[in-house]
């Protein structure tokens, strides 16, 4: 309120050029009010008629100083009316003065109605100079600083309708005022509306007042709609955050200010629309491939594009007509195809009506085809003609292999086997080639020539899956359809076709075309689905022999069979029918749907399987029922006796076990008759194959569990005769010897030398006996007698066999070499008698020629150690290599070689009990090497 107040009664406030400043005639009224000044002071003019035209240029400047004036003229006029001289020439002089300072309001109102029009006219001629609006854009800014800066408002925004509920922000001074985007275009409805500029002195009581202006404080508003190519487009809107008072040349201010702005946004927006499309016909002239060539009639202009410049060889943009002519001429004269020319220059002139000329001008060197086509055009009534030249030679080029193309597809069409089908997308019509007739049986006659036809002959079931996909294909713009579907012959089967084609499209990417052929697939369909059968058949086959293998429990083999059958060939029941010795059999395994009646237990009659089904059953007939009452070929009692377990068809495969009928596996269906497949047949056949081959297996692994058990009891046995054998045996031995030894010392000098030996034969023959007891209980203890395995140390192992052998190598001379063995797990005690035995055996069989040497080591394999032992002596016949482990063999006389025989049996019973195995290598006379091996274990120690 004060700023109000003070910019009434001090215009000076406002800025420079404000209208309430009087910027035109400030100075004119300054600059006469010093010339009346002068011109009364030198014409000696009384003080009040000079202060005349000071008050008036005052009052009018300061409206304020019109009070101040008026209370000195008040003042001085009382005082000369109360003096007693009362000079009535003063008092005169004093009215006309007041006179002047009561006229100057209205001197400044006529003169602030000058100043208001001045800056309206002075701000719309800034708006139209070039330099300062180039677009309507910046129309708008200019104006929304010349009207905050002369109206003295705080916000001058610029804003767009864009719909009925939304407005936007396009220019604000100062920024953010407002959103960017507002949901109020009641801000300026009301302006639309009346199509006037609208003032709000009290806002915030404005009905509709928007609450985004009066939440910031704004308590005056003024609204300019702005119009544009006939249409609203939005509003400038003025705010004040105090109180206005919208005076009559503010509001004439912003009213004139509104038709010129919208005219102004309208003659901009032309201008630029003829600027913008200008330069768009120039950018698409010389960007186009096609020369563009105009000439007037009147030989004053020419013009090329870019393309056309570089084919007559002349710059671009205007060129002479003269100059356009000659290169055309010169062009012309270059193509070889002058007579087809001059029967096209014959056509055209004889038809003067014709307004377009196409000419086409071949060239050979190099080879193109380049299209003239003239158009006369008469453009503001100047008269001239259009040139467009079209480099056409790829699309020649294309016509020409269109043609061979389409001359190899007729011949392709004839030679192939296949259905070739062409249709024409826009007339709906199809062509066919002989293959039609070839596949499929259709004469010519019968063929349709419409979609139709092609449609009605797709297997009903196929149809709308191979309709839908075709037209989907199209109306998607894929380049190529394939699919495969049943296709009726003309017998009324149908055949299994692949069918491929691809669609032909415009050049602006319309289907025209579609093209395809049709291969009939039936034999290789039936082949796949027969491979299929087959896979799934294996498939089935493996799964069931699985389960029947993984158990050779003749219950759970049965019950396995036929749960899994009943499952794959979803029939009702399935049975495994055992035949007894007797001629009868019976149900003994059975998976059967609930609701039907059990065959398990029930025993079948002789009668039923006579001995004739039997013999054919053993030499692998199978039956195959579809329907049990209206087959003649089945004995009516079987019929009567299966009708009591509701059996309408079954399928009866037999069971071998041993070259043996052991029994049938039968399926039954129950709520209906049925046929069986092939497929069905030959897999319950191989199923009742694997029951065979299953039982017979059980059979024999009762069989081997018995011999098994048998011989763990024989084992047991012998071990026990062994054991007590050596040890009671012992005993007569020992009293034999303590009794020919006392015989021997006490009748030493009454017997004779026939008694002495006839004793000491005795006496060996007892040692002999008693060794042979002795290495017999060693041989039956390696299995029963062992110790825990554990943790061996080969090479300790063999040290203490060599120091248990000490005596024997000194009196031999042996040598006994032994490189790095590992350690293993076993029983320390049995490979140390192990070592200890091969050494003795080599020592045993030495030569006399060479010295004995001996030679130990192991080799590392993937999972054992393979050690040897391995001498110089006399060596084994390759013959006798397995003898030799077998107990009490020996290849040598005790005269020559002592012992029982027994100590390499003994060697291979304990690497047997170990877990390896044990052989040689020997040559006659040239050494023998004994190998075994043991579970590899641990590291190498030394």
């Amino acid at each position: 309120m004060h700023r109000r107040l003070i910019q009434l009664y001090w215009p000076f406030s406002y800025p420079p050029h404000h209208p309430e400043r009087l910027p035109t005639f400030t100075p004119l009224l300054l600059g006469s009010a010093a010339v009346l000044l002068a011109l009364g002071g030198l014409a000696d003019l009384p003080l009040p008629m000079l202060l005349a035209p000071i008050a008036l240029v005052g009052c009018v400047l300061l409206p304020w100083l019109m009070a101040i004036a008026l209370l000195m003229i008040g003042m001085k006029t009382v005082a000369i009316a109360t003096s007693s001289t009362g000079d009535i020439l003063a008092l005169r002089q004093l009215v006309t003065l007041s006179i002047v300072v009561v006229l100057s309001p209205w001197v400044r109102t006529r003169l602030l109605r000058h100043e208001w029009q001045e800056a309206s006219q002075r701000t719309l001629a800034t708006l139209i100079h070039a330099e300062t609006a180039n677009s309507p854009e910046q129309s708008i800014g200019q104006t929304l600083a010349s009207l905050q800066t002369i109206t003295r408002a705080d916000a001058a925004i610029a804003l767009r309708q864009l719909d009925a509920v939304t407005a936007e922000v396009l220019l604000s001074l100062p920024e953010h005022t407002l959103p960017s985007r507002l949901t109020t275009p009641t801000l300026f409805a009301e302006a639309i509306a009346q199509n006037h500029c609208l003032f709000y002195p009290d806002y915030p009581q404005t009905a509709n007042a928007a609450p985004a202006l009066v939440g910031q404080g704004i308590q005056s508003v003024a609204v300019m709609p702005l119009q544009q190519s006939g249409q609203m487009q939005g509003a400038i809107l003025l705010l004040w955050r105090d109180p206005a008072r919208f005076s009559v040349p503010v509001q004439q201010f912003v009213e004139s200010l509104q038709d010129g702005l919208s005219h102004l946004l309208q003659f901009q927006d032309i201008t630029l629309r003829l600027e913008k499309l200008k330069a768009r016909l120039v950018a698409i002239l010389e960007t186009i491939p096609q020369g563009i060539v105009f000439m007037d009639e009147g030989g004053e202009e020419g013009w090329l594009n870019h393309t056309a410049s570089l084919q007559l060889h002349l710059p671009q943009g205007a060129v002479e007509p003269m100059a356009i002519a000659q290169a055309m001429a010169a062009l012309r004269m270059k193509a070889n195809n002058p007579q087809e020319l001059g029967m096209q220059a014959a056509q055209f002139f004889s038809q003067p009506n014709v307004q377009i000329r196409d000419w086409q001008w071949s060239f050979s060197q190099p080879s193109k085809v380049l299209s003239l086509s003239s158009t006369p055009i008469d453009l503001r009534q100047v008269p001239g003609r259009l040139w467009v030249l079209d480099d056409i030679t790829e699309r020649k080029q294309a016509e020409v292999a269109l043609q061979q193309s389409e001359e190899r597809f007729q011949l392709i069409a004839r030679a192939t086997n296949d259905a070739v089908w062409d249709w024409d997308l826009t007339t709906n019509t199809v062509w066919w080639n002989e293959g039609i007739e070839t596949l499929f049986g259709y004469s010519e006659s019968e063929v349709g020539q419409d979609i139709t036809w092609w449609h009605n002959n797709i297997h009903p079931a196929d149809q709308p899956r191979i309709i839908n996909g075709i037209h989907a294909a199209i109306a998607q713009g894929q380049q190529s359809w394939a699919d495969e579907y049943r296709y009726r012959r003309a017998d009324g089967s149908y055949a299994c076709v692949s069918d491929r084609s691809y669609v032909i499209h415009a050049p602006d990417g319309t289907p025209t075309r579609m093209l395809g052929g049709m291969t009939d697939i039936t034999e290789r369909k039936q082949a796949q689905e027969e491979l299929q059968r087959q896979n799934l058949r294996a498939q089935l086959f493996a799964e069931v022999t699985l389960k029947i293998r993984e158990s050779l429990q003749l219950e759970d083999i049965l019950q396995v069979a036929v749960t899994e059958v009943r499952t794959i060939l979803k029939t009702d029941r399935v049975l495994v029918y055992r035949l007894w010795p007797d001629g009868t059999g019976s149900g003994i395994a059975e998976e059967v749907l609930p609701g039907f009646p059990t065959v398990l237990g029930q025993t079948f009659p002789a009668e039923v399987f006579p001995e004739a089904y039997r013999h054919l059953y053993l030499h692998g007939r199978i039956q195959a029922i579809a329907n049990v009452t209206d087959n003649r070929q089945i004995a009516p009692c079987l019929v009567e006796f299966v009708q009591q377990f509701q059996v309408k068809a079954k399928l009866v495969v037999p069971i071998v076990a041993k070259a043996e009928l052991w029994g049938l596996l039968i399926a039954h269906q129950c709520d209906r008759p049925r046929e069986w497949t092939l497929f069905e047949t030959e897999l319950l056949k191989q199923l009742a194959d694997q029951i065979g081959i299953a039982l017979t297996q059980a059979q024999l692994l009762e069989q081997e569990t018995r011999q098994r058990e048998e011989l763990a009891r024989s084992n047991v046995e012998l071990q026990q005769f062994a054991y007590v054998a050596s040890h009671d045996l012992q005993e007569p031995l020992r009293m034999v010897t303590s009794y020919l030894q006392l015989l021997e010392r006490r009748y030493k000098d009454k017997l004779d030398a026939d008694a002495h030996d006839f004793i000491g034969f005795a006496v060996d023959g007892a040692s002999r006996m008693k060794t042979l007891i002795q290495d017999l209980l060693t041989y039956s203890r390696v299995g029963t007698h062992g110790k825990p395995f554990e943790r061996v140390n080969c090479s300790a192992v063999v040290e203490r066999a060599i120091a248990n052998l000490k005596i024997a190598i000194e009196e031999n001379n042996a040598i006994v070499t032994c490189n790095l063995l590992p350690n293993v797990i076993g029983d320390a005690s049995q490979l140390g008698q192990l070592f200890q035995n091969l050494l003795s055996n080599a020592i045993k069989f030495r030569r006399t020629d060479v010295v004995p040497q001996i030679y130990i080591g192991a080799d590392e394999q993937a999972t054992a150690w393979q050690f040897y032992v391995r001498d110089n002596g006399i060596g084994i016949e390759a013959e006798y290599a397995e003898r030799i482990f077998v107990i009490f063999q020996r290849l040598h006389g005790r005269t020559e070689y002592p012992g029982t025989g027994i100590g390499l049996a003994v060697c291979k019973k304990i690497v047997e009990r170990h877990g390896g195995q044990i052989w040689i290598q020997s040559e006659l006379g040239m050494g023998t090497t004994f190998y075994f091996t043991l579970p590899k274990q641990g590291e190498l120690q030394r």
